[in-house]
């Protein structure tokens, strides 16, 4: 209000009146000029708010433009609050002003990079500020691997940079870097300035020493008549009070920060000290994370440095909180106020030559001060501007490899003299590619070591990288005990880093599972048991690759191959494990899923913006689970159940140098996969043809020196996001190698269920860590963690394999689930005829567990079975059938000498009945009874072709399937409908148990009591199951019957006789004993002539027996 009355008084004075030439100049220069010096705003803000010494605000006050954005401007930073209302400011936060005028960043105000200028802005968005040193003797032993921020750099370095003493009550790192005034603006030489500064001065002088000579030397008249006696004085005056009034209005502005600049005084040295060549000066980077909102607007990715052109010198500027006078504001306000207003009136009475002298300088000062910061931040200085949203989340894996070219480029250099010719610029080169990649354990040797493996070298360039990346991460980490508000600008968000919240599960999931290998395995080595250091070595590639821009060229690459560790530790054998560095981790995720994402064999122009993308996404992902036929299409399967789809089968062609990590894409290539090659970037694939496998770590593949070898793999789609599946592959590696410090890592359990599975405690345990720490699903855990394992695990007895497994299928059949039947089966087929580690191996040497026929029969009469009743479907379930028969018999060729008699005789009686169902051949017969003969294989004919049977057939075929132990034909006829428990006329009414029992046949008992057989039945003679098992001495019979409290143990026949009186009189001692342990029996029963177990015993001359009785205590003589 006050400039605005100011200004309409002014135009409210008399104008004079003037012709021709003298009125056009005097409306010009005497009008016009003064106003003009007025305005001019946003010149006016810009150079405020980069003024921040007193030869800036010397500059701006000569000749000065924007006057009123000045004095506005004043007040606005220092004024008070009824000074700021008086100008429209009363309820302006400090923010603002800072933001538009103050050359500072604070808690409110921060500096971006945004399309190709500085951005002041409000909020506290993210930027990192680091200083390179190549110079630091212990850079990789030290943990800072050169790399600083400025305050430590300049506390650890003092030769390089001169400054102010560390004021650290007023300097913080809190505030984000100022990037405006080191970054954006590309300062010019201190004598510039003062060049400019004394121009200004003689400009401005020289304009009131022609004003006096104008008026007293010359007498220029102004319209006929002498100027007015106090034109000249006024204009004087008037002009150097508003010079003092705009230099105390800048001052104010620029006083309200504070400054810490520091200069470059080593760089001369270095120079003289390398010949002239490229110095070994520090480095500054910055780095703004892309992807950052604020407000409205998303802002790039943003990295420069002045490794080209060092930067001479560095400022800090920060908000100064102490408190301006308000005086001097008034003063500042006031002054400027007056000298305005005496120069305008001044001039409007001198010669109008005088008016456009001070229009003329003030547009030449204007020019000089906009000159002095013209050189400005270019959108190409940006290293990240070609490659926007490929590096989002990775600015630090792109910073590390950046800082660590040099050390790349070195290498290549000495290992390969094709390329000691390649430039060593520090500058990115747009067509080669610097890449980290994570191999997995050494295959030859034990990853895991209680010492720093011999061939670690830590200072190779691959241990480089990692040391840089890992000291990003570190200085780019947040503090638990820190609040979101007070957290420094460096400190970037979990977000902000693809790799780090991955990174962080990783490493708790590592610790996890090496705790739980110590706790749950039950035999560590020796030598680990008070380990207290532990060594995960590693294999990973440092590549220089460059894809040639010509088409048909080929790719120029080097490749080095080195050894890295990772170190756990512990404080004693009672603590737990713990990463000496989880920011390894980081460090090693990020370089690698960076390296695979900006490998130019994936890189693409985009057809709009031409910026460079990335299509590492968009290829198939597929997880190698086995190489193994057999592990892949039955231990697997039978692990995950239902968890997984089928698995896929490829043929690999590996090469010497290529082939088994996750860098490599492979395409179809006639019958098998082989590495794909893109040889021109202009080209556009369809990946969807393309294929990458993870997995790696499950198998170790031949490779050929001299051509390709060709492998067989088995594997499995994958659903996880790129990062995740990086993260998997990095703890599959860790567990398959921590796995050597077990002996014994346990037994695997059978879940007797119908989603049939194994189960294994230590298994499950480590699956449970995975997916707790979400690296992902299940699915992901178990094709992580057991291809390593399957071969480690000790599997149950051949035995309850056999009787699980068959089971288990017959459940599936009975739900016509037949491929999941014949998997359980087959899957029990090469446990049981194959050599299995015993459970009770001593010191770490498994025994070779003693194979008998029986698991192994039992298997390929289920199997046979599993066949022989889909030959009773529809055509597709016949031909599973008639297939799986096939199969079943190409098996004997592999079928060890000891077990081949049996099987074969089995398997080839299955064979027969494929091949008369094939022909259409029909047995004849009356009925089942007269269908059931002394040849089994005709019997199961029979049943595979009979239609219709009764019920009193069903039974009686039953007994006699019992009687003959044809366990297969009686599970047949209970699926057909046979009562369990019918009762054999012909036979003295026994029952299918009875006769089972008779003669020992366990699998015909255990099937005909699961189906429902009542175990204590009677026959026409009062005979039970256990007593006709007691008279034959069938141990195992008898042991099943006596577990079932429904079978009264000493139960009399006909002729009173109980069953220790029939194993008494016989002999069977063993059986004797069983009874007798029971304490259900009565020792002195007599039978109907008064006979009692121990008379017959001594009759027949059974003398174990007899002693056995007698040692009872029981009996009497």
């Amino acid at each position: 209000m006050f400039f605005a009355a100011c200004l309409c008084g002014l135009l409210s004075l008399p104008f004079v009146r003037a012709d021709g030439w003298d009125d056009f100049s005097n409306n010009l220069a005497t009008d016009l000029a003064p106003f003009i010096s007025l305005f001019g705003e946003q010149v006016t803000k810009q150079y405020l708010s980069e003024s921040i010494t007193s030869l800036d605000y010397f500059i701006f006050a000569m000749a000065p433009m924007g006057i009123l954005t000045a004095v506005v401007s004043a007040i606005r930073v220092c004024g008070s609050p009824s000074l700021r209302a008086f100008i429209g400011r009363a309820q302006e936060g400090g923010g603002n002003a800072e933001a538009e005028l103050c050359s500072s960043t604070s808690r409110d105000v921060c500096e971006l990079y945004n399309n190709g200028g500085i951005a002041r802005v409000f909020g506290r968005p993210k930027i990192l500020e680091v200083v390179y040193d190549p110079t630091a003797k212990e850079k990789l032993t030290d943990g800072t691997a050169g790399i600083y921020t400025f305050r430590e750099f300049i506390k650890k370095d003092q030769e390089e940079w001169s400054g102010p003493p560390d004021d650290s009550e007023h300097t913080t790192d809190t505030f984000a870097p100022n990037l405006s005034l080191n970054v954006g603006i590309k300062r010019k030489p201190s004598g510039v300035f003062w060049a400019v500064a004394m121009a200004g001065m003689i400009l401005q002088v020289s304009v009131l020493v022609f004003a006096v000579v104008v008026t007293y030397y010359l007498r220029w008249e102004k319209g006929g008549n002498r100027p007015e006696s106090y034109a000249c004085p006024l204009t004087i005056v008037g002009t150097l009070i508003e010079c003092g009034g705009i230099f105390l209005c800048a001052y104010l502005v620029g006083q309200s920060t504070n400054e810490r600049v520091f200069h470059r005084k080593r760089d001369d040295r270095a120079k003289q000290s390398t010949g002239g060549k490229k110095s070994a000066h520090s480095s500054i980077f910055w780095v703004q994370p892309g992807g950052q909102v604020l407000g409205d607007q998303v802002f790039d990715p943003f990295c420069c440095s002045d490794s080209d052109e060092p930067l001479q010198q560095y400022i800090i500027s920060w908000k100064n909180h102490s408190k301006t006078s308000e005086f001097v504001v008034w003063a500042a306000v006031g002054t400027t106020g007056v000298g305005f207003v005496l120069q305008f009136v001044g001039l409007r009475g001198l010669h109008s030559a005088v008016s456009v002298a001070q229009l003329g300088v003030t547009i030449v000062m204007s020019a000089a001060r906009a000159t002095l910061r013209m050189q400005r931040l270019k959108p190409e200085d940006n290293f990240l501007s070609q490659f926007p949203d490929e590096v989002v989340g990775h600015e630090l894996d792109w910073l590390a490899i950046r800082i660590g070219g040099e050390d790349v480029q070195r290498d290549s250099r000495s290992s390969s003299p094709a390329l000691s010719s390649s430039a060593s610029s520090s500058s990115p080169d747009p067509s080669r590619r610097h890449l980290w990649r994570f191999r997995g354990s050494p295959g030859n040797t034990s990853g895991i070591t209680t010492k720093p493996p011999l061939t670690l070298n830590e200072s190779n360039v691959a241990g480089k990288l990692l040391a840089y990346r890992t000291r990003l991460a570190q200085l780019t980490q947040s503090r638990a005990s820190q609040t979101k508000a007070a957290t420094p600008a460096e400190h970037f968000d979990v977000g902000m880093v693809e790799v780090r919240e991955h990174a962080q599960r990783l490493a708790l999931a590592i610790e996890s599972s090496v705790n739980t290998i110590f706790s749950k395995a039950p035999k560590i080595r020796q030598e680990w048991k008070d380990a207290k250091s532990m060594f995960w070595s590693f294999h990973c590639d440092v590549v220089s690759a460059e894809l040639c821009k010509a088409c048909n060229d080929t790719p120029n690459q080097h490749t080095s191959q080195h050894i890295l560790c990772l170190r756990l530790t512990r404080e004693s054998s009672e603590t737990p494990w713990r990463l000496q560095n989880k920011l390894e981790l980081e460090a090693l995720l990020g370089l690698w899923v960076w390296s695979l994402k900006s490998d130019p064999m994936v890189e693409v122009p985009d057809s709009q913006s031409q910026l460079t993308v990335s299509q590492a996404a968009e290829i198939p992902t597929r997880r190698i689970v086995s190489t193994s036929k057999n592990i892949a299409e039955t231990d697997l399967n039978i692990w995950l159940g239902s968890e997984i789809s089928s698995f896929q089968n490829d043929t690999l062609s590996l090469t010497s140098i290529q082939g088994d990590d996750p860098s490599t894409i492979w395409e179809q290539d006639k019958s098998y996969l082989t590495p794909f090659q893109r040889n021109d970037p202009s080209t556009i694939y369809n990946w969807d043809k393309k294929v990458r496998f993870f997995g790696w770590h499950a198998t170790k593949l031949p490779h050929s020196h001299t051509g390709a070898a060709l492998s067989e793999v088995w594997s499995a789609s994958t659903n996880g996001s790129f990062t995740s599946l990086c993260a998997q592959e990095v703890f599959g590696s860790f567990v398959a190698s921590v796995l050597d410090i077990v002996d014994d890592i346990g037994d695997i359990n059978i879940q007797g269920t119908l989603q049939f599975r194994l189960e294994s405690s230590l298994v499950s345990e480590i699956v449970n860590l995975f997916t707790k720490r979400q690296l992902g699903s299940t699915e992901d855990a178990l094709l992580c963690v057991l291809p390593p394992m399957i071969p480690r695990l000790k599997l149950p007895s051949t035995e309850s394999v056999s009787v699980a497994a068959r089971r288990n299928a017959n459940q599936h059949r009975k739900r016509d689930e037949w491929i999941q039947a014949e998997a359980v089966l087959r899957w029990a087929w090469r446990i049981c005829s194959e050599s299995q580690p015993h459970a009770g191996g001593n010191d770490g040497e498994n025994d070779r567990q003693t194979l008998t026929d029986a698991p192994t029969q039992q298997v390929a009469i289920a199997l046979g079975e599993l066949y022989r009743w889909a030959l009773r479907g529809n055509n597709d379930i016949k031909e599973f059938g008639l297939r799986g028969i096939d199969w079943l018999s190409a098996q004997k060729i592999s079928l060890r000498e000891g077990v081949l008699g049996a099987v074969g005789e089995i398997i080839g009686r299955y064979d027969t009945i494929a091949e008369e169902m094939k022909q259409g051949n029909s047995i004849s017969g009356s009925g089942l009874p007269s269908g059931i003969t002394d040849d089994l294989k005709t019997t199961l004919l029979y049943l595979t072709q009979s239609i219709s049977i009764t019920n009193e057939d069903k039974g009686k075929g039953l007994c006699l399937a019992a009687k003959r132990g044809w366990a297969e034909v009686v599970l047949a006829l209970l699926e057909l409908g046979a009562e369990p428990d019918f009762k054999d006329t012909g036979e003295y009414s026994r029952t299918a148990l009875s006769q089972a029992a008779q003669i020992n046949s366990i699998d015909t008992m255990k099937e005909l009591i699961a189906w429902g057989a009542f175990p204590n039945s009677a026959d026409a003679k009062h005979r039970t199951p256990l007593s006709y098992a007691a008279e034959t001495g069938s141990n195992s019979a008898v042991k099943i019957l006596l577990e079932d409290q429904r079978v009264e143990v000493d139960a009399q026949d006909e002729n009173r006789r109980t069953p220790l009186w029939c194993a008494a009189r016989n002999g069977h001692e063993a059986v004797v004993k069983l009874l007798m342990e029971s304490g259900k029996v009565d020792l002195e029963a007599e039978d109907e002539y008064g006979r009692t177990p121990l008379s017959w015993a001594v009759k027949n001359g059974q003398e174990a027996v007899v002693k056995l009785l007698m040692e009872s205590g029981k009996v009497d003589l």
